[in-house]
């Protein structure tokens, strides 16, 4: 996957701003994710707050960890509230700290 991503970053490395997903590589639940990816690529983001907030499984503590790790990183956070699945509620119903 990193060599696919390193690819796209040839076309146009400031075109593309790479969002989080609730699973998979892209996710907060790849342990990888910084160290393989995003660190050494340099990837510009878009944290998705509730993408990783369902994809840590609700877990604040380690969200608030996710946030601090990839903020350098982050050009934009899309901000919607969550109860643990996909349903982007208006900030202040759902589950997020």
């Amino acid at each position: 996957m990193r060599q696919r991503v390193e690819e796209i970053l040839r076309i146009s490395e400031v075109c593309f701003l790479w969002e989080d997903t609730i699973k998979g590589i892209f996710s907060a639940e790849n342990p990888y994710l910084f160290s393989e990816i995003v660190q050494p690529l340099q990837l510009l983001l878009n944290i998705d707050v509730s993408h990783a907030f369902i994809a840590l499984k609700g877990d604040k503590d380690r969200l608030q960890q996710h946030l601090q790790k990839f903020h350098p990183y982050t050009n934009y956070f899309h901000l919607v509230d969550s109860s643990e699945k996909h349903d982007a509620l208006p900030l202040g119903q759902g589950n997020i700290d």
